[in-house]
């Protein structure tokens, strides 16, 4: 068993220095990362927290955790035609400003 860190029962500290260059995957806060994948979300949604309980029950592992959120924040956005068209702006424009802002790009 390894040594705790903190004095809070019940807290799980991860400890990490953060690479200079980080090449494809997620920062995450352990040595390995899994990932799982379905064509079919309700499916991955139901088995995912199945599979985190039984890998948190295994003697073999520590600290599993996932990095699903499923209450992520939503935002719906409507655009005001008349008024970007009066200011100048496109309804593209403002699409593409926000996907810049917060998609993938």
């Amino acid at each position: 068993m390894r040594s705790h860190v903190g004095a809070i029962p019940g807290l799980n500290v991860f400890l990490q220095n953060q690479p200079a260059l980080r090449i494809g995957g997620r920062t995450n806060k352990s040595q390995y990362q899994y990932s799982l994948m379905d064509a079919d979300i309700n499916e991955l949604l139901e088995w995912i927290p199945k599979l985190v309980t039984r890998l948190q029950d295994s003697n073999v592992l520590q600290d599993v955790s996932t990095d699903l959120i499923l209450n992520n924040p939503k935002v719906r956005v409507q655009i005001d035609r008349e008024r970007a068209s009066a200011l100048g702006v496109t309804a593209n424009q403002i699409e593409e400003a926000l996907f810049t802002a917060y998609g993938t790009r």
